[in-house]
């Protein structure tokens, strides 16, 4: 079961507002209205792309795409709807949305892929993290073991949750609410807990050369970090989980686990530091020469 519905408060069931009520509230409050609209509506536009006869990737690749122009300049597609249909609801026009869109989808691809200028200022390295942790829907691990792959070296974990908080630095407020709402949606359809009963993450080098001994230093990586997390206090494991496996913004953070922003921020930088000291510890214990 996802952490997230583990510790989400149970909420009395209110009356749903109408679609008309519903694109009302896309001027007073969007960000509310857009969590509405997409509780509402997330499984038509999936069931409407499958139907269309796109396979799993597909469907996934265009839902994304559809959230994107669905929700850009401040919901203006949205916003601009002024009739919900004959009985009050939003479907026929969706469906006709979700299908014009998904023929322009191919043309869009290299557009909808440009970088925020925020990020084309930081490293290629930090570059590729966000597109593979916020494109590519891959946990910090998964990138953790990309990069690996991509680079020929071995990436540590701790290098790929430190750009993400870079990262995160350098997206403004609304930028950091609309890929995490959706980097989140999108985890929640494919729950990275069910990976083990899916088709399993293949990871590739760009050269496409594979190295079988790098593989193997990578798996004992992992079982290094694994260890190492294992390690970690119980609420900081969770914090660490919620703000990045999760995608979690800090103040959900904090409101899940009844904490204040500052006992979060303290929570990550103290299990960010006890992982270092760990992984430190195991790489000197490896170092070590055994006694003739």
């Amino acid at each position: 079961m996802s952490v997230i519905k583990l510790f989400r408060r149970p909420k009395a069931a209110p009356e749903e507002p109408s679609d008309t009520a519903l694109l009302a509230l896309f001027e007073r409050d969007p960000e509310a209205a857009w969590d509405l609209f997409i509780d509402r509506y997330s499984g038509l536009m999936l069931a409407t792309l499958h139907h269309l006869g796109f396979d799993h990737d597909g469907v996934m690749d265009r839902f994304v795409y559809l959230c994107e122009k669905l929700s850009e300049n401040q919901f203006r597609r949205l916003r601009s709807v002024r009739f919900a249909g004959q009985r009050g609801d939003l479907e026929p026009w969706l469906r006709t949305v979700v299908k014009h869109l998904s023929v322009s989808w191919a043309w869009s691809v290299h557009g909808r892929r440009r970088l925020f200028k925020s990020i084309r200022r930081l490293s290629g390295r930090h570059q590729r993290i966000f597109e593979l942790y916020f494109w590519g829907g891959l946990t910090p691990s998964q990138v953790r073991e990309q990069l690996s792959v991509e680079e020929h070296g071995e990436i540590d974990l701790l290098v790929v949750l430190d750009a993400l908080e870079h990262i995160f630095g350098n997206l403004d407020s609304h930028q950091t609410w609309r890929l995490m709402s959706q980097l989140m949606r999108y985890r929640e359809t494919v729950p990275i807990a069910d990976m083990d009963t899916a088709t399993p993450i293949v990871f590739e080098p760009r050269d496409g050369k594979a190295d079988p001994e790098h593989a193997l230093l990578r798996r004992e990586r992992q079982r290094s970090i694994e260890s190492a997390l294992a390690s970690l206090e119980p609420r900081q494991r969770l914090v660490l989980q919620l703000r990045y496996d999760d995608a979690l913004p800090l103040a959900e953070v904090a409101t899940l686990l009844g904490l204040s922003l500052s006992a979060v921020k303290m929570s990550i930088r103290q299990g960010l530091d006890r992982l270092r000291a760990v992984l430190r510890e195991q790489d000197e214990e490896g170092s070590t020469p055994c006694p003739a």
